[in-house]
């Protein structure tokens, strides 16, 4: 998962003479990939994972097995 798209900036205004701005990598309309922490790995490892991310992608033998975000983890610990 290379990461979620990001809002898009504002269009640049239209160089001089008219025409169209010049194109943008793709890289750039995309945030930081997603921690992708490991199924069996300990509640501090997902708290660690979630410090700087709304999200986290769960990877099992390489392939995405879900998804944790803050609420399922704020859920979790609520009830633990």
């Amino acid at each position: 998962v290379v990461g979620a798209p990001r809002a898009p900036p504002p269009l640049p205004h239209p160089p001089p003479g008219g025409g169209h701005p010049p194109p943008q990598p793709t890289p750039h309309h995309l945030r930081p990939p997603r921690p992708i922490p490991a199924p069996r790995e300990s509640v501090a490892r997902a708290v660690e994972a979630l410090e700087k991310a709304d999200a986290a992608v769960v990877l099992e033998e390489g392939k995405p097995a879900g998804l944790l975000t803050r609420q399922d983890l704020l859920a979790f610990l609520a009830n633990h």
